[in-house]
């Protein structure tokens, strides 16, 4: 498993990594497990934006440890939901394993 990092442009250049401390953050932060998240993420009548959230907020604390999930949630705007959501999701590919 790689864990490779994933960047996407939002206040500034980010890097997202999601690699096992980022997973048990949003496991904690959302009350579900991982995969319940990607299930809920996969489908438009259960997505949760405090999924989103957390995830991005997870994925981006390893290189800001003083960032907030407040902060994050600031971050994550109707303009490029869609970009963070795409780059959570190749994020967690990556950390299963899955080849794209």
């Amino acid at each position: 498993m790689s864990e490779k990092p994933i960047t996407i442009t939002l206040d500034r250049e980010r890097t997202l990594e999601f690699d096992t401390n980022a997973i048990v953050l949003a496991e904690k932060e959302t009350g579900k497990n991982l995969l319940a998240i990607v299930k809920d993420l996969g489908s438009p009548k259960t997505v949760r934006i405090t999924d989103i959230r957390a995830l991005l907020w997870a994925g981006a604390s390893h290189e800001d440890p003083d960032l907030t999930i407040e902060a994050a949630g600031r971050l994550l705007k109707r303009a490029n939901t869609r970009a963070v959501l795409e780059a959570i999701m190749a994020g967690l590919a990556d950390f299963f394993g899955a080849k794209g």
